[in-house]
């Protein structure tokens, strides 16, 4: 998993954008409302600078469709499973961001997100090395917007099966 953020407080901390990347390479992102955009409609209003989080210009959700969209992708991917486990390289951030998604509700993840930067710790690799050079050094190839969730969500889970699992 990876995510964009409105802000990286541990207070109230909110998706701008999140992406999800399955064992079988099944893919979800979502780009989410923010309080700056009229009534739901998914426009923004006038005079509101917005940094474009989806380059091919997706449509933004309310909590509401996010956690449905959510909720289906899991159910899709992981009936067999209890709860998927959630690797994420923020765990603490992320988590505290699907807390204030699911608000009330149950969260659909297994209740320990994994932190992918102590796995590289624990093989002895640098958790601040940049994700592209550790890329690079595995020879793993990926196209397109660097700052975009869905390809820091695949970099990881590319990562993940090459540094950590040693496919």
């Amino acid at each position: 998993m990876d995510a964009k953020f409105t802000k990286l407080k541990n207070e109230k901390v909110e998706f701008l954008s999140v992406a999800f990347v399955t064992d079988s390479d099944s893919k979800l992102y979502l780009e989410l409302e923010q309080p700056h955009m009229a009534n739901g409609t998914g426009e923004r209003e006038e005079n509101i600078e917005v940094v474009e989080t989806d380059p091919n210009g997706g449509s933004f959700l309310s909590k509401e469709q996010a956690r449905d969209a959510i909720l289906e992708f899991i159910d899709e991917n992981y009936a067999k499973y209890e709860k998927p486990m959630l690797i994420t390289n923020m765990s603490s951030y992320c988590w505290l961001a699907l807390c204030h998604l699911f608000e009330k509700m149950e969260i659909p993840f297994h209740k320990i997100p994994l932190d992918f930067s102590t796995m590289l710790y624990m093989h002895s690799i640098d958790p601040d090395t940049s994700k592209e050079q550790l890329a690079w050094h595995y020879q793993i190839k990926l196209e397109g917007d660097r700052n975009h969730a869905l390809y820091n969500t695949t970099l990881l889970k590319r990562l993940y099966e090459k540094v950590i699992l040693g496919w």
